[in-house]
């Protein structure tokens, strides 16, 4: 742990020792996010479903920081409300890793992960150890099948018992036709000259850490498109981490690195990735996905995967470019093989996974531990 990170938790540990000055309200719920400032994804799922059904009292510490000595302060000054609301809720909702939580949660506050990614194909959290810290204090954590209990129970420091297998809330929504219906509609509307093209989704996850240094895996995309229909164009959308990066711009090529996730997905025909965990939301759509991992041989012996990449995937796996534009050269893909890692992977597709999880939050507020 860093000088900074070790003044920050004496001063947050002196202030800890008033918290018997705030109790804790039986009906107050706090989201907390340093990823996003507004809500969006599980978040919002779950405060419509939850200001629909009532009772509650609804809070909110939605911020996004920047690596700057600025926003550096700006964090610091938001730990202490962030005590403040874990020693005043009765319930905690998180969508990622939170220092705060893992070294003050208080006793009779329950934590709620629901995690900003459907899945976890290569290892993160407690898995690693490059962390600064080890993450802990969580009561339960959402998963979409109980093939991850056991990669989350090792990533979040919780029992495999606390993982609640119910589907994430926000993928509701791609079970619903009329919602990617109206995503393609949006997309056609905002970009009208790219309706009827063959377009072709690149979603990259980032290699290296924000302590470190962020890197991302490079393709010659001038090269790819000199050598595929005309009717193709490639859209590419960075990691959030990376979204002021820029690839380049040209008529048949795109940034669209700003634009929702969830839009992109429902309108593209291909997607090419290669460890995110998009590639789960993705399935439920039932189109061609393919996996481009050029540095697959050093990804596995450096951060390590919880799945069994070549076996279980199951799109193509490109290790080259010339690999790569061999299988964006044909259209086609396995429908079945997709179809039974969609069941493996995503196990509730009926629409309801804001409504269990919903039911999970009644019971956690009607326990008086």
């Amino acid at each position: 742990m860093g000088l900074a990170k070790m003044v920050l938790t004496a001063m947050l540990s002196i202030c800890n020792l008033f918290r018997f000055l705030t109790p804790i309200k039986a009906n107050k719920i706090t989201f907390i996010s340093m990823t996003a400032d507004h809500l969006k994804h599980d978040f919002l799922a779950l405060d419509r479903c939850l200001k629909k059904r009532g009772g509650y009292d609804l809070h909110y510490n939605l911020i996004v920081f920047k690596k700057s000595l600025l926003d550096d302060f700006r964090y610091m000054l938001n730990c202490f409300r962030q005590l403040y609301e874990i020693n005043t809720s009765k319930l905690i909702i998180l969508n990622d890793n939170n220092f705060v939580v893992t070294k003050f949660k208080r006793k009779g506050t329950y934590v709620l992960q629901t995690w900003h990614a459907c899945g976890a194909i290569k290892k993160f959290g407690n898995q690693l150890t490059t962390r600064q810290y080890p993450v802990k204090n969580y009561d339960v954590v959402l998963a979409n099948s109980s093939y991850w209990t056991q990669a989350y129970s090792e990533a979040f420091g919780v029992k495999q018992e606390q993982i609640a297998i119910t589907g994430m809330p926000r993928v509701d929504v791609l079970t619903n036709q009329a919602y990617v219906y109206h995503q393609q509609a949006l997309f056609d509307e905002k970009y009208p000259q790219l309706k009827n093209r063959y377009k072709i989704l690149y979603a990259p996850t980032f290699r290296g850490n924000v302590i470190d240094g962020l890197r991302y895996d490079t393709i010659d995309f001038e090269k790819l498109l000199a050598q595929l229909p005309k009717d193709t164009v490639i859209l590419y959308k960075m990691h959030p981490l990376l979204k002021n990066i820029s690839l380049g711009e040209q008529e048949r090529f795109l940034n669209v690195s700003d634009e929702e996730l969830y839009m992109l997905l429902c309108s593209c025909d291909c997607l090419v990735s290669d460890y995110s965990s998009i590639l789960f939301d993705y399935s439920l759509l039932h189109k061609k996905a393919v996996c481009y991992a050029s540095d697959y041989q050093d990804y596995a012996h450096t951060i390590g995967f919880n799945v069994k990449y070549k076996e279980e995937m199951p799109m193509d796996i490109c290790e080259s470019e010339k690999e790569l534009l061999a299988c964006l050269q044909t259209r086609d893909f396995d429908e079945e093989r997709l179809r039974r890692f969609q069941q493996r992977f995503m196990e509730h597709t009926d629409g309801k996974n804001t409504e269990r999880v919903s039911d999970l939050i009644e019971r956690i507020m009607k326990d008086d531990r």
